[in-house]
């Protein structure tokens, strides 16, 4: 989520409660779903900050007082 009171551990169930990351989290239950029905592999990349010019959120604040 966009913010968390403590660090999240590897063994946290999943609960998403913006609308972006319930989307995300949607996708992955119908990738696993199809993966269940198929054999195919599926493989969940969740980073924790993936930044580039004009970052948006927090990043964008800290690189900005950085400047």
């Amino acid at each position: 989520g966009i913010s968390n009171s403590s660090p999240f551990l590897v063994y946290d169930s999943p609960a998403p409660v913006e609308n972006y990351a319930i989307s995300k989290f949607e996708a992955e239950i119908g990738l696993l779903k199809i993966a269940a029905e198929t054999g195919m592999e599926v493989v969940i990349i969740r980073p924790p900050l993936v930044y580039g010019p004009n970052a948006p959120g927090n990043f964008g604040k800290l690189a900005n007082l950085a400047r």
